[in-house]
């Protein structure tokens, strides 16, 4: 019966111990894990979020160019309009050119 006890025993020092770390583990390994699924959520939603920004972004460079042209179509609009209105301005300055002789 002794030897019996003996076997048994180490088995009850062991099920006494699991009944202290069980309570334990549970108050670290919980809020570890909730920890670690909050993160993963927030990476998945970052993940497919990801295409939704990359086509805005690309919806954006695209308007920018689109702008871009249009500056420089304004651009040089403007700079015709500026040596036009210096010519005019040097004509009246000088005045007409000259007739050509024979006329």
């Amino acid at each position: 019966m002794e030897r019996v006890l003996a076997i048994f025993m180490p088995i009850a020092e062991i099920a006494g111990t699991l009944a202290l770390l069980i309570p334990i583990g549970l108050f670290v390994v919980v809020p570890i894990v909730a920890i670690m699924t909050a993160h993963h959520r927030k990476m998945a939603e970052l993940g497919t979020g990801g295409k939704a920004n990359f086509d805005r972004v690309r919806q954006l460079e695209d308007q920018v160019a689109a702008l871009r042209h249009e500056v420089s179509e304004l651009r040089g609009f403007i700079t015709d309009n500026v040596l036009d209105l210096d010519d005019r301005r040097l004509q009246a300055r000088i005045g007409p050119p000259p007739m050509p002789p024979g006329y």
